[in-house]
């Protein structure tokens, strides 16, 4: 399914992942190995 950029951003999925990053809360996420993030 092609959401386009506005339907990818407004996604629960991606919105969880915002809120992730947010809360510094990045295990079990594409993010967790990332080196801006340690």
């Amino acid at each position: 399914k092609d959401l386009g950029i506005m339907g990818v951003w407004h996604s629960q999925k991606y919105q969880d992942l915002r809120q992730a990053m947010l809360n510094n809360k990045l295990e079990g996420t594409a993010c967790e190995d990332c080196m801006y993030y340690t």
